[in-house]
């Protein structure tokens, strides 16, 4: 999986985490041919519980096939973005 955002949330992605241990399932990503669009925290949280979230079809607008890059590029951000 690729992705245009270059950065997750920590605290975002264990509320995520906690959530899917609740038994609740998270929203799902926006996800364009490999590309998530929206919903970083939430597919690493479901990588780190072992579930994959649900990925409806989504649309990557154009202006932003310059951002995409390689989720192992991808660092960890000690901020809460905040979130649900």
């Amino acid at each position: 999986m690729k992705t245009v955002q270059g950065q997750v949330s920590q605290p975002m992605v264990e509320r995520y985490v906690r959530m899917l241990e609740a038994g609740k399932t998270p929203p799902a990503i926006q996800v364009d041919v490999g590309v998530i669009v929206n919903g970083n925290q939430r597919y690493v949280a479901g990588r780190v519980f072992g579930v994959e979230p649900p990925t409806p079809p989504w649309t990557l607008p154009s202006s932003s096939t310059p951002l995409i890059k390689s989720n192992l590029q991808t660092t960890v951000s000690p901020l809460d973005w905040g979130g649900h």
